[in-house]
């Protein structure tokens, strides 16, 4: 006879073809626990032999399927192996390893005291357009609460996320970008000079003069201009220079370096006189005063007689007497005779009470020049280019004389200034190069090349300073390869630059890349929201015949936030009040007294609505249970097109948000 409770090992005597996954036992590590004693074909096998050894169904002999008492057996067996099935998952939802569904998880949970942590509602930072019309305060203070609605992609559902802080926000900060421009690096190599104002009229191939010391210092250089950006904007002026400019040859001093540009570009008395040479002998006999068969000295055969870029010595700047009458009586047409006499030789042509004579002495510390020249002035500089040397002198002395000489006439400007450094030049005349009227132009920082990096940042001084804590976002393009790239940055520190016209910002992050400097566009009135709206919603009243009571919310699910002082890292948003009075929210009510004005939040068994419970306290009648504000959000997964919103209730000077920032 066979036993009649061997289905409830999971065995049958009809073999494996009839068993199913059954049994009680489950070796370490099961992903799913075995509790079915047995399934249907193991049930129904058993009643059937079960049924042939009981004496008192011995006059049913049938075993065909259609027979009643078989088919009684079947249902049976189905009931059974229904019961078993569902017994077996509830004793898998027993178990926190292999539970299945949310509520056996939270249930598991609670036996411990402790609830699942919600799902946090998605957060963002939105920017702000600030727009202030005359007579309205500079600021506008955004408060939290104000929403904005997304504008949803095809086949998504528009988003509502609500400011969760209040902020200042002002105009100047709507968008703005790092500091564009540095002080000018001077260098050897540097390709180009930037000077302050656009349209200065510094025509190609003009020659600047850059100094980065004293004159006595010898620290300067000259450059000449090839290429010129004006930016009309910044009022500045880049020029690309046709050399790379050589640099300092010692350490800039203090006050410098100088730029001047010149505005002259002369020539000295005689550069264009005729030549000597093609002149007849008879001439070149007068201008020596040589008699008509006298042989011209081979020191005068080539170029004219005391042919310098000096003053003879004749020309004093104090203009005696005795020039005046030279001057007046003969127009100084022969100032220039070489003695070739022990005796000075008195002229008939000379006014008898005079007795001048000329020897062969000049000025060293003059330059005569080949016309006037009212733009230089005493203390400006001269630079001396010919093939000889060059050399730079500074104008000590400055007048402006009529001379005739080397078959010119006309009015000469004659400057004095270092003898010894015009010495070299004292017979390049016609080869001498002189740039004078200097004037000293004002040097511009010039636009900063290093894209934008680390942890700090120089934004515009005209910018007023943001707090510390203070959250700015940034958007540009990645340096090395042309990505996009955003980050939000929290402001650390910020003050005034120690030698740049800046704010120094100091930020908690660093920049996700190094971001390209003139694409990099910083907003400032980020305002911290989460998805949800507000919503308030009465509870009910008071019944001094209940306790524990619970109340279920009207619309859900609850919006929960990241809290940094809360255990669990979440907080809920929902704000209740009794008769006007807030209550606190806690985890749980152990240790609490009756009359404690608390309350717990409990997610619903479907998480389809949150239920604030309270307490174990007898409530008056007529007490009103007030929602005072709760966030609630949308379930479905969407998402939100970046940059696109819509102010719900709009804040006054706020424009409609269309550039806030995801996150």
């Amino acid at each position: 006879m066979a036993n009649p409770c061997e289905c409830a090992t999971g065995l049958s005597p009809v073999g494996p073809s009839l068993t199913g996954p059954v049994g009680t036992e489950n070796p370490p590590g099961s992903t799913r626990l075995r509790y079915r004693v047995g399934i249907h074909g193991t049930f129904k096998e058993a009643m059937r032999l079960a049924a042939a050894e009981s004496p008192g169904l011995a006059p049913h002999t049938s075993r065909d399927d259609s027979s009643a008492a078989i088919a009684f057996i079947d249902a049976a067996a189905v009931l059974l192996d229904i019961l078993t099935f569902y017994n077996e998952r509830f004793i898998n939802e027993g178990f926190p390893a292999t539970a299945t569904e949310r509520l056996s998880l939270l249930e598991l949970a609670r036996g411990i005291g402790y609830e699942l942590k919600p799902g946090v509602a998605a957060s963002t930072h939105l920017a702000f357009d600030v727009q202030i019309s005359p007579g309205m305060p500079e600021t506008v203070q955004i408060e939290p609460g104000v929403q904005v609605q997304s504008i949803p992609l095809p086949g998504q559902l528009p988003r509502v996320f609500e400011t969760v802080e209040s902020v200042e926000a002002r105009p100047e900060w709507n968008f703005f970008k790092a500091k564009q421009t540095r002080p000018q690096i001077w260098e050897s190599g540097k390709p180009n000079l930037t000077i302050s104002g656009a349209g200065l009229n510094l025509p190609l191939g003009s020659r600047l003069l850059v100094m980065y010391g004293p004159l006595s210092a010898g620290n300067w250089e000259i450059v000449e201009i090839a290429g010129v950006l004006e930016d009309y904007e910044r009022k500045v002026s880049t020029y690309t220079l046709a050399q790379p400019m050589a640099g300092p040859s010692s350490t800039i001093e203090t006050g410098y370096p100088k730029i001047y540009r010149f505005s002259i570009e002369a020539r000295a008395f005689g550069s264009n006189a005729p030549d000597w040479r093609s002149l007849p002998a008879s001439s070149k006999r007068a201008v020596l005063g040589l008699g008509d068969d006298a042989l011209i000295p081979p020191q005068h055969l080539c170029e004219w007689p005391n042919f310098v870029i000096h003053l003879p010595e004749v020309f004093s700047s104090r203009f005696d007497s005795i020039q005046s009458v030279i001057k007046a009586d003969l127009g100084y047409t022969m100032p220039f005779i070489d003695m070739a006499h022990e005796e000075p030789l008195a002229f008939s042509f000379f006014p008898k009470d005079l007795n001048i004579f000329f020897f062969d002495q000049y000025r060293a510390s003059t330059l005569s020049m080949d016309q006037e020249y009212k733009d230089v002035l005493i203390g400006s500089f001269v630079y001396l280019d010919d093939p000889a040397g060059t050399a730079l002198v500074a104008v000590e002395g400055v007048e402006t004389i009529s001379r005739s000489a080397f078959a010119l006439s006309g009015k000469s400007t004659i400057i004095t200034a270092d003898a010894d450094q015009l010495a070299t030049f004292r017979n390049s005349v016609r080869s001498l190069t002189v740039l004078a009227g200097s004037r000293e132009l004002a040097i511009a920082e010039e636009t900063d090349p290093t894209p934008l990096s680390s942890k700090r940042v120089l934004l515009p001084s005209g910018l007023i300073a943001f707090p510390a804590g203070r959250v700015l976002s940034v958007e540009g393009v990645v340096d090395s390869t042309g990505e996009s790239v955003s980050a939000l940055m929290t402001v650390k520190s910020m003050a005034l630059h120690s030698t740049e016209d800046a704010w120094d910002v100091e930020f908690a992050e660093s920049l996700p890349a190094d971001i390209e400097r003139s694409t990099a566009l910083w907003r400032g009135n980020l305002v911290a929201a989460t998805e949800g709206q507000s919503r308030v919603q009465v509870l009910g009243h008071g019944d001094a015949r209940e306790s524990w009571v619970e109340y279920q919310l009207a619309a859900g699910p609850l919006t929960y936030v990241s809290s940094a002082t809360s255990p669990r890292g979440v907080a809920s948003t929902l704000h209740v009040s009794v008769d006007g009075i807030e209550w606190r929210e806690v985890d749980y009510f152990h240790g609490a007294q009756p009359d404690d004005e608390i309350y717990t939040v409990r997610a619903a068994r479907r998480c389809a609505r949150e239920r604030p419970p309270f307490g174990q306290g007898a409530w008056p009648p007529g007490f009103a249970f007030r929602l005072r504000r709760f966030c609630a959000r949308i379930r479905r997964h969407c998402q939100v097109a970046r940059g696109l919103g819509k102010i719900r209730a709009r804040p006054r000077g706020a424009a409609d948000d269309r550039r806030g920032r995801g996150g």
